[in-house]
């Protein structure tokens, strides 16, 4: 009985673990993706200005938490106006970014059908390798667009 209590606490462990790793590795790929630069005000943001906020709530879509495009980056200031005004925000959003705004339409969609699923420690992990790989994707593009030509 004590290895099984054992055995799921080293899975949970595991599990919070992965998550974490996950969120530094999103929030470094769009650090990336957004150039170090508040999508809102084109301010250049780092350190603790620099805030990736969801588009849509985490909390309400966990299967979006680590999907790139539900996130963006924001400077303090901006962060604050897109959770004060929530419906002005998500206009701005759709029409500043309308592709990213479908794509995430579409993810909605099948998110309903995820919702009975929990979130495994394989998922976890799935999506630490897919961070990983768009993160060294995004490095090779931005290296072959500062190279010489």
């Amino acid at each position: 009985m004590v290895s099984k209590k054992r055995s799921r606490r080293k899975r949970g462990a595991d599990k919070r673990q992965a998550k974490i790793e996950a969120r530094m590795l999103l929030r470094d790929y769009v650090i990336l993706r957004d150039a170090d630069i508040c999508q809102k005000c084109d301010e250049i943001v780092y350190g603790r200005s620099a805030h990736t906020s969801h588009v849509y709530s985490k909390g309400k879509y966990p299967r979006l938490e680590f999907e790139p495009a539900n996130v963006k980056l924001l400077c303090r200031d901006c962060h604050g106006l897109w959770h004060a005004n929530p419906s002005e925000a998500m206009l701005w959003w759709r029409s500043t970014f309308p592709d990213r705004n479908a794509e995430m339409i579409a993810l909605l969609v099948h998110e309903n059908d995820w919702q009975q699923a929990s979130l495994s420690i394989h998922w976890y992990k799935h999506q630490l390798e897919r961070l990983r790989g768009l993160i060294d994707s995004l490095v090779s593009q931005k290296e072959m667009n500062n190279e010489p030509h």
